[in-house]
């Protein structure tokens, strides 16, 4: 694999701080027009696929001034962030697809990360290249989905500033819609290009759907998702200004990878890909944090004989 280059790391992490600490800003366009004998200031705040337009008030008055300046600034920094975006996927580093990234910038600005919500699958995996300093193959292989895990104990929390997931979902694209499969409330959305969006949560005592009323849907429990997301942390996806989201840790999502791999029928066209993403984290950590890897993988050893055997799968050995 190749390393990826230390300036490249260092604007990454200069992006990461700076996402972070944008969580207020809101750019928007500003204009000016002539209305009823009146100069009016709009402000034109674009949120995914849809725009809106926001009346601010009369030019010279003090507030309104004010807030016209506060989104100019917000949108100079975001146009700042984009630049630094565009120069670390020049570099060659991996990133979201346009249909992956308006997901997750629409599950973002609704709050959903913030609350709990961890995004898990090949879409997570695009975002541990600058995470583990390493050009991960296959990471700018299309997704055809995107997988969001909610915690249970963090559901009743979880909202989406009012909206319902489904509604979150057409800002990035309006064509998404809810595959009800015969329940009260979705567990999956599908858009007109066949993209889908599943939603998953951690095994609880029973094997039904847990709904989520907050986000007007049902989330499936699947074994050991508590395991994976358990040690969740914050990231910036490469798209657009940078986009602030929770993912697995990678060497979790490693040994979880290789865990199910293991449980998967010989013929399974994902398996090969569970297991070249798990290889791949794993030899990246090898590389770079040897010590990290041995401690992930003591770790897991004590859980039982299943996760023994996922870990003897990676390390080669017992």
């Amino acid at each position: 694999m190749r390393p990826i280059p230390l300036n490249i790391l260092t604007l990454y992490a200069d992006l990461d701080q700076s996402v972070a600490g944008s969580a207020g800003d809101v750019p928007a366009t500003i204009s000016r027009r002539l209305e009823s004998g009146q100069r009016r200031i709009y402000a034109k705040i674009r949120e995914g696929v849809i725009s809106r337009q926001v009346y601010l008030g009369t030019s010279g008055d003090a507030k309104a001034e004010r807030l016209a300046q506060a989104y100019k600034d917000a949108a100079e920094r975001a146009r700042l962030r984009r630049s630094t975006v565009s120069t670390i996927k020049r570099s060659g580093v991996a990133a979201p697809s346009l249909e992956v990234g308006r997901i997750l910038d629409a599950l973002s600005r609704a709050g959903l990360f913030e609350h709990g919500a961890v995004l898990v699958g090949t879409a997570a995996y695009q975002c541990y290249p600058c995470v583990v300093g390493c050009n991960l193959p296959n990471a700018s292989l299309m997704t055809r989905d995107v997988d969001l895990a909610i915690a249970r104990v963090a559901v009743p929390r979880l909202l989406a500033g009012g909206k319902a997931l489904e509604d979150v979902l057409k800002e990035a694209d309006p064509s998404f819609a809810a595959v009800m499969q015969g329940v009260a409330a979705p567990k999956r959305f599908r858009n007109r290009q066949g993209f889908e969006f599943d939603v998953l949560t951690t095994p609880g005592r029973k094997s039904d759907a847990l709904k989520i009323k907050g986000l007007g849907c049902f989330a499936t429990p699947l074994p050991f998702m508590d395991y994976l997301i358990g040690e969740a942390m914050d990231v910036t996806a490469l798209f657009g200004r940078g986009v602030r989201l929770r993912v697995p840790n990678p060497l979790r999502y490693a040994i979880h990878k290789a865990i199910i791999a293991g449980r998967r029928i010989a013929q399974s066209q994902k398996k090969p890909k569970d297991i070249a993403q798990a290889h791949a984290i794993v030899a990246a950590y090898r590389a770079s944090d040897p010590d990290a890897l041995d401690d992930a993988f003591a770790s897991a050893r004590r859980r039982g004989p299943l996760w023994r055997a996922a870990v003897k799968e990676l390390a080669g050995k017992e």
